[in-house]
């Protein structure tokens, strides 16, 4: 009898979601990432996590007021954790400095959807680092480092929102293919701006 009279049990199964997609195609692209930073939290001297906050801040001046209204239609907008950013970079007394250029301009609908899955997902892990930097200050409470950014990161609400608007775009494959390939290009993007930043408090000249 030929073997398509018994359809393999994986026919019946539902293709990933775009989610599932971006988390499995990109994850070479944030483990990257996250290695950059690898030990911040046991880093004395801080300057991983200076290097953190003026990473994300220079990231969030280039792609915040790109990610506004390109949503819209969608129902989605970002959370707002520039100003954060920048109470943190004043606090640490970072200089001021401007990103360099996003690569993608304009956001069509599906290149916005992976950009903003790098910036509002990076609110998954705020909560454990706030944790962690609250339990080092309470053994040395001398060594005090601002927070704002990962307070306002801790809020799972607008990447909850996110993910719901993007179940319900009815995206193609085609789609969901460049929306992966601008959440990777955006992962690289904060890695570019890492590494102009030597993790001593100020950038590379």
């Amino acid at each position: 009898m030929p073997q398509a009279a018994f359809p393999d049990a994986a026919d019946d199964r539902a293709p990933p979601t775009l989610r599932e997609r971006l988390r499995i195609e990109t994850r070479q692209d944030h483990e990257a990432l996250d290695a950059l930073f690898d030990g911040m939290l046991e880093d004395e001297s801080d300057r991983r996590y200076r290097g953190f906050v003026a990473m994300n801040l220079l990231a969030h001046r280039a792609i915040e007021p790109r990610l506004v209204g390109a949503l819209a239609e969608a129902g989605w907008q970002p959370g707002d954790r520039l100003e954060a950013a920048e109470r943190d970079a004043r606090a640490l007394g970072l200089e001021a400095a401007e990103p360099p250029p996003f690569p993608l301009a304009p956001l069509a609908v599906p290149a916005a959807f992976g950009v903003a899955y790098v910036l509002e997902g990076s609110r998954l892990g705020a909560r454990f680092m706030l944790k962690a930097l609250k339990a080092r200050e309470a053994d040395a409470p001398r060594n005090r480092l601002p927070t704002h950014y990962l307070q306002a990161s801790g809020d799972p609400s607008p990447f909850r929102n996110l993910l719901t608007a993007m179940n319900e775009a009815g995206m193609t494959e085609d789609d969901q293919t460049l929306a992966i390939e601008a959440a990777r290009r955006t992962f690289r993007y904060f890695r570019q701006i890492a590494a102009t930043w030597p993790h001593d408090g100020g950038p590379r000249t």
